[in-house]
């Protein structure tokens, strides 16, 4: 009976233990290094995809003008899926995001590892391409939440 509570118990901690509640708010998150990181690799992603087309696909990204309430965990949200593509510029970028967040990802956006492997590394930067757009609107609305407060 005390290892079937125990049990019950770290079912539902756990989960707490294991989310970020950033106690930072949007405008604080706003880091000149971190925009600028952005526009390079969003250049440098171009410029790599400059011979190849990326076919619409419908993959669900996350969009900030969906769920403005929620743009920092979006961002890092985005983050963590970018992550799992395994490119470098994509990784170090998405590790900036995060520490500008303060929050790692999630473990269950980093298994995600596995399953990327396989990709091509055309396909990975097309869904990065979408992901790095998505994101760059995400900023976007945090200079003009800045701008208004």
């Amino acid at each position: 009976m005390t290892l079937l509570c125990l049990s019950l118990l770290v079912l539902l901690l756990l989960p707490l233990s294991l989310s970020c509640n950033s106690s930072k708010i949007p405008t604080e998150v706003l880091s000149p290094f971190v925009q600028e990181l952005l526009r390079n690799t969003r250049e440098r992603v171009t410029t790599l995809l400059q011979n190849s087309s990326c076919l619409e696909r419908r993959h669900k990204h996350l969009s900030c003008i969906a769920d403005k309430a929620n743009i920092l965990k979006i961002l890092l949200r985005q983050a963590c899926k970018m992550q799992s593509l395994e490119l470098s510029d994509i990784e170090r970028l998405a590790s900036n995001v995060q520490t500008s967040i303060d929050c790692p990802c999630p473990e269950k956006d980093l298994r995600q590892n596995r399953h990327n492997k396989s990709k091509s590394e055309t396909k990975k930067l097309c869904i990065a391409k979408a992901f790095l757009s998505s994101m760059t609107v995400c900023y976007e609305m945090l200079n003009t939440l800045v701008m208004d407060t």
